[in-house]
C-alpha cells in the first residue's frame, strides 16, 4: 500500500480508503443489500491487514459507525475514521450548529470515541457555510477536543475557491473518476493545500467494466433512483467511446479507471465502496498493480471526459 500526505495535517494515509455506504443495510435481514455485522467487521478488519487506514462512514450508513466502534483500541489507533454530518434521513440537508454537534455527539457515541479523526460536512452550499459560520464552528469543535480534523465534501463547487486556504479546514472530498472531471479546475486550486479525498472514482459501478446498456438496478439499489435507463445509456455511450480511443478493454476498465485517478498527484486517498470481502479483494488485486499513466495517456483520457 501507497501512503500519501493528508494535506498540511502531517498525517499520512493510504492512497485507497474504504467507503462504507455500501454497507448501509445492516439491520433489517429482509432488505435488499444486508449485510450482518460479523460481515461487515471482517471486510473492515481485512481492510486494515492490507495497509488500508482511511475509513469513510456516517450516522446515515446503516450500523456502520456501531461496527467500527468494535475495533480494538490499538486497532482505531492506527487508522483514521472520517464521518460527516449534514443530510438527513429524508435527503434533506440542515447546517445548524446545535444540529450538526448533536450528530457528532452520536458518532462519538458509536464509534466509542473522545474524538472523531475527521468530521466533515456532507455538501453545504457556500451560503450556507457562511450563514450558520461554520468556519468557526469547526475552530470550537477542535477546541472542545471532539474532532482532531474538518472538512467539506463538495456537491456545488461556486465561490468555495475563496475558502480554500482557510485554516479552519483540513481536508475537501471531491467528485472525480474517467466518466466525471468536472471538478479538475478545483483539485488543482486545492493541491496539497488541504487534504483530498476522492469518492466515486468507479462512478458506482460504471466504470468497473461489469455494467452495459441493459443493465436493470434493484429497485431498492439506490442507483436505480439515478441511473434511469435515459441517463445510463448516455454516460455507458461516453465510457464507451472513452475506452475505443484509449482502447481499452471491458477486463481492463477498472483497473484503467482506477490508475487514471491515482495518476493525479494532489490527491491524497481514492475511497472505493464494496459491498463484499470479494470486491474489495479485486479492487486490492488491481490495485497491486497500479502504475501511473503516461502524460499523454493521462491528457487524452482527461480530454476524452470532457
Amino acid at each position: 500500500m501507497i501512503f500519501r500526505l493528508f494535506g498540511k495535517t502531517l498525517k499520512k494515509v493510504s492512497e485507497i480508503g474504504l467507503g462504507l455506504s455500501q454497507f448501509s443495510e445492516t439491520r433489517n435481514k429482509k432488505f435488499y443489500g444486508y449485510k450482518s455485522e460479523k460481515e461487515v467487521l471482517s471486510v473492515i478488519k481485512y481492510a486494515i491487514s492490507q495497509k488500508i487506514n482511511f475509513f469513510d462512514t456516517s450516522g446515515g450508513y446503516g450500523d456502520t459507525e456501531k461496527i467500527l466502534g468494535k475495533l480494538s483500541k490499538e486497532e482505531k489507533k492506527n487508522i483514521l475514521i472520517s464521518t460527516k454530518a449534514g443530510r438527513k434521513h429524508d435527503g434533506t440537508r440542515c447546517f445548524q450548529n446545535n444540529y450538526l454537534e448533536k450528530q457528532l455527539d452520536k458518532s462519538l457515541k458509536n464509534i466509542k470515541t473522545d474524538r472523531i479523526n475527521l468530521f466533515m460536512l456532507n455538501k453545504p452550499k457556500f451560503q450556507e457555510i457562511e450563514k450558520e459560520d461554520l468556519l468557526y464552528f469547526f475552530e470550537k469543535l477542535k477546541k472542545k477536543g471532539k474532532i482532531q480534523f474538518s472538512g467539506i465534501i463538495i456537491g456545488d463547487e461556486t465561490n468555495f475557491s475563496k475558502i480554500i486556504e482557510r485554516h479552519e479546514i483540513d481536508s475537501f472530498s471531491v467528485l472525480f473518476n474517467l466518466n466525471n472531471t468536472n471538478q479538475l479546475s478545483l483539485i488543482n486550486k486545492i493541491k496539497k493545500k488541504k487534504g483530498l479525498i476522492i469518492r466515486s472514482p468507479l462512478n458506482s459501478g460504471l466504470l468497473s467494466g461489469k455494467i452495459n446498456f441493459n443493465t436493470q438496478f434493484h429497485k431498492s439499489d439506490e442507483r436505480s433512483q439515478y441511473f434511469t435507463k435515459e441517463t445510463l445509456k448516455k454516460k455507458m455511450i461516453k465510457i464507451k467511446n472513452i475506452q475505443k480511443k484509449l482502447k481499452i478493454k471491458n477486463s481492463e476498465l477498472l483497473k484503467f479507471s482506477m490508475d487514471f485517478t491515482l495518476s493525479n498527484q494532489f490527491i491524497s486517498t481514492v475511497l472505493v465502496g464494496c459491498s463484499s470481502l470479494h470486491q474489495l479483494r479485486q479492487i486490492l488485486l488491481y490495485h497491486s498493480k497500479t502504475t501511473f499513466l503516461d502524460k499523454k495517456i493521462y491528457n487524452d483520457a482527461l480530454n476524452y471526459s470532457k
